[in-house]
């Protein structure tokens, strides 16, 4: 009889794990069709596709919706509407890409605070530098961290990155910065 019971009692917990997680895959779409609804408001004309849903639908796996919706808003400033209110399909095209890319960039400022601002930098600078390689990117990073850290304003950073046109040229600015920031002495007060 015990052994019943305690066969009846886990039933009932298999059920309302299975109900739990019913649940959640609920929320999880409920999130996919907001998104996708904020999505097609602000695109008159055009309906987010299933490619558009699938990629979304992985956005919101990684990244927390409020970030996600954060994104959605700053990615359509860059909609352009024609004259009859539609938006140009040049300006939605790799939207959801530019989605991807600003909520990536504010889960990471999110992380650690600040560092949204240093890789839109390194943005600027990637669209400026020749001969593009990856470890430029983890190079550029580091430098503007450390610049961050002895104290340069992102405003200066921004205008180096906006002046520069090779990595190497920036590499040595930044580094400049750095050394100016260090004071007289050369070494970082810390």
């Amino acid at each position: 009889m015990a052994q019943l019971s305690v066969l009846g009692e886990r039933r009932e917990q298999l059920k309302l794990m299975v109900k739990w997680r019913d649940g959640l895959k609920q929320i999880e779409e409920d999130k996919l069709a907001l998104a996708v609804q904020r999505i097609d408001a602000l695109q008159p004309g055009w309906k987010t596709n299933q490619t558009g849903r699938a990629r979304l639908s992985v956005l919101l796996n990684s990244v927390p919706f409020d970030l996600v919706c954060a994104a959605i808003d700053e990615g359509a400033k860059s909609i352009v509407l024609n004259a009859d209110g539609f938006a140009t399909e040049q300006s939605i095209a790799g939207l959801y890409e530019r989605i991807a890319r600003i909520a990536t960039v504010m889960l990471r400022d999110r992380k650690n605070p600040g560092m949204g601002a240093l890789y839109y930098i390194r943005g600027i600078a990637r669209k400026r530098w020749y001969g593009h390689r990856e470890s430029y990117n983890w190079r550029s990073i580091a430098l503007l961290k450390e610049a961050r850290d002895a104290g340069v304003s992102v405003d200066a950073l921004t205008q180096v990155a906006l002046g520069i046109s090779s990595f190497a040229q920036f590499e040595s600015e930044i580094e400049d910065l750095i050394i100016r920031a260090a004071g007289p002495g050369g070494e970082s007060e810390k």
